[in-house]
């Protein structure tokens, strides 16, 4: 196409029509600056299809990963609800007749309520998205606000859960175990196989109505509310991160 144009500049030339030399070189010109102009317009709006479908698609990979722990959060709430439901019921009966509730019955809500719920926060898109840069494709202030909070909610409960492990699994209940022989014997239903360790309903009843065995697992309570406090917090924060997501496609 170029050699066309530059074989008609050449015949105007050599004819000595100078004026319309000029006019079609600047029409020339015009046409190449448009053709520059709607090339750059095609690349940009390209540019932007690419972007917008990258953005599509990290909104959707975010609600995937966030779903996923909105659902495992839910389960250690219920999990974590139980145990301080069981806790709080046998703290009641250790402080009080607990002639009135079977020994059987003591230990299961004992086990129950001693049953270790975890949760960790996994959100390896949101991890690849602020190392990559590609979260800048989402411009919400809203969301980065949320994650953050998050993020520093998920910290809270992990120094919640350690330090929990720290004062339960190497602390005062260990002791208690160590005392008993066996941590079985504090589950009745539990203790076939330990008969060497085996104690009696009476010397069960009066084990758990001890100051330091109460004082054991009413901390036990406190923690496991602790700990459901901000999985609920967490929970609340991950279904705000989840209605902003679904606002931004």
């Amino acid at each position: 196409m170029f050699k066309f144009f530059r074989s008609i500049r050449q015949g105007l030339v050599n004819e000595g029509k100078t004026s319309k030399y000029l006019k079609y070189a600047l029409g020339e010109f015009i046409l190449v600056v448009l053709g520059i102009l709607v090339a750059l317009q095609i690349n940009n709006w390209n540019e932007r299809r690419k972007g917008e479908e990258q953005r599509l698609v990290l909104i959707a990979n975010l609600k995937a990963d966030m779903q996923e722990n909105l659902g495992f959060v839910q389960q250690m709430i219920k999990r974590g609800e139980e145990s301080k439901e069981s806790l709080a019921t046998f703290l009641k009966s250790a402080r009080g007749d607990s002639s009135q509730v079977p020994v059987n019955e003591l230990g299961a809500l004992l086990e129950l309520g001693s049953r270790p719920f975890r949760f960790e926060l996994n959100l390896p898109s949101y991890e690849v998205a602020v190392s990559t840069g590609s979260l800048g494709l989402i411009e919400s202030t809203e969301l980065n606000k949320y994650f953050i909070q998050l993020r520093q909610t998920d910290a809270q409960l992990k120094r919640i859960t350690d330090l929990t492990n720290e004062v339960f699994l190497t602390g005062s209940q260990v002791e208690l175990h160590k005392e008993l022989g066996s941590r079985q014997i504090l589950y009745p239903q539990r203790q076939s196989g330990y008969e060497q360790f085996r104690i009696t309903e009476d010397e069960y009843r009066e084990f758990i109505a001890r100051k330091d065995v109460y004082a054991t697992y009413e901390q036990m309570e406190r923690f496991v509310g602790i700990k459901l406090g901000r999985m609920k917090d967490m929970k609340e924060i991950m279904t705000q991160v989840l209605e902003t997501l679904e606002s931004l496609n």
